[in-house]
């Protein structure tokens, strides 16, 4: 177990590597820098003022150079680089973001899994029926429906004509976080409910799920105690990945709903060629989405007993080797 766990972690180092790599190459190459941002289009400064500035954010050094010491302060010393904009260290700010992000991720999360994994359920149990052909055509609807277009249409509604809830901004309140879950839930119940439905058709069909309902359990002890966990691996694999991605920023959403998370700070950061932000951003974003999908695979062993058993066998085979 912990062989394989110290491997996954090690498949980071590549990874990160080339994540800020690409960020360098692609903030290098378009258009503009943090100092046309800076002196405008009706700049007075002189050329060597102009190339202070440049010296002052190291861009007057070649791109591996620069490449070499941000990894180089981030692998010594876990230094992320500072803000362009602000002056700020990055990790700060990235810090700062976290807790809207954690709301916003948990609570979409939770709107996904509570609408979709009964819709699932009842899709398959009902495989044919009008309702499992309107729960089809209610999840293509939900990953055909473009995120901003949904939260858009929810704040004209619900924030401006009812005034149930705020446009945006995150001021604490369950209110306002409302609108931004649903938006971002939407999609994810969707992707989650074909998963549900698929993975329970799989096993309604299982000879053992006879044996149980001979045995004279009830219909829902045979469903939510027997069927629905041995379905479990596939949904815990797309909420495991749902977490992850709206762990690492809802980019779209937060823009929408001008929620102060990972992912507008982001997306502010890309707009004002902030590189040491973009780059750390998507360094850390990378480190959660990994740590969150290790856990889920971990979380394998704990549910199926069948994978928990292939890690005590290779534990014991490499414990005989030795």
């Amino acid at each position: 177990m912990w062989r394989y766990v110290v491997k996954r972690l090690l498949y980071l180092i590549p990874v990160i590597i080339g994540i800020s790599f690409l960020v360098f190459v692609l903030m290098d190459i378009a258009p503009g820098d943090i100092v046309d941002m800076k002196i405008g289009e009706d700049s007075v400064l002189t050329e060597e003022q102009i190339a202070d500035l440049y010296a002052q954010y190291g861009l007057d050094k070649p791109l591996l150079v620069r490449y070499f010491n941000y990894m180089k302060g981030f692998v010594l010393h876990g230094d992320l680089g500072k803000s362009y904009t602000t002056g700020e260290p990055v990790m700060k700010l990235y810090l700062q973001r976290v807790p809207s992000t954690l709301k916003l991720a948990l609570a979409s999360v939770l709107v996904s899994v509570v609408i979709s994994i009964p819709l699932g359920i009842m899709s398959a149990m009902r495989r044919g029926s009008l309702a499992d052909n309107a729960a089809s055509f209610g999840t293509l609807l939900g990953l055909s429906i473009p995120n901003f277009w949904l939260g858009l249409v929810l704040i004209i509604y619900f924030a401006l004509k009812l005034h149930w809830f705020p446009t945006g901004d995150d001021d604490g309140t369950l209110k306002s976080l409302i609108l931004p879950a649903i938006t971002h839930g939407t999609g994810l119940t969707a992707s989650l409910g074909r998963t549900t439905r698929s993975s329970m058709l799989d096993v309604v069909r299982q000879d053992y799920l006879r044996t149980v309902r001979a045995k004279g359990a009830s219909e829902r002890r045979v469903i939510w105690g027997h069927a629905l966990k041995n379905a479990m691996i596939p949904i815990l694999t797309v909420v495991g990945t749902q977490l992850a991605a709206a762990l690492g920023g809802s980019t779209i959403t937060e823009t929408v709903f001008s929620w102060p998370g990972t992912g507008r700070l982001l997306m502010d950061s890309i707009n004002g060629r902030d590189t040491p932000i973009v780059t750390g951003v998507l360094i850390l974003k990378v480190i959660v989405i990994s740590l969150v999908m290790l856990a889920v695979d971990l979380l394998y062993a704990a549910v199926d007993p069948r994978i928990r058993a292939q890690y005590t066998k290779s534990a014991k085979r490499r414990r005989k080797v030795s």
